[in-house]
C-alpha cells in the first residue's frame, strides 16, 4: 500500500495558487497540499470527537468549549 495520492482534473489555476500559497509559507507545493489535507482531517475528527462528547454528557453538565485555533490565512488581494 502506498503512503501517496495523485490528483487529477485539478480546476484550472489551482496549482499555480498552491505554489504561490506554498512559497508564502516556505515550503513545497507537496509540504503545503500535505498541511492543507492535515488541517481539514484532523479538525473535522476534532469536531466530530467534541459533538460526540457533548452529545454524551447529562443534562446540566458543563462543557468545556475548545478554544478557538485560527481559522484559515485571510485571503491576499495583489
Amino acid at each position: 500500500m502506498s503512503d501517496s495520492i495523485v490528483v487529477r482534473k485539478l480546476p484550472p489555476g489551482l496549482k499555480q495558487r498552491l505554489r504561490t500559497r506554498a512559497a508564502s509559507h516556505g515550503r513545497s507545493v507537496e509540504a503545503e497540499v500535505r498541511a492543507i489535507l492535515m488541517d481539514v482531517v484532523f479538525a473535522e475528527d476534532f469536531v466530530l470527537t467534541w459533538l460526540d462528547d457533548v452529545a454524551a454528557a447529562p443534562p446540566g453538565a458543563e462543557i468545556e468549549t475548545p478554544d478557538r485555533a485560527p481559522g484559515r490565512e485571510p485571503v491576499a488581494f495583489e
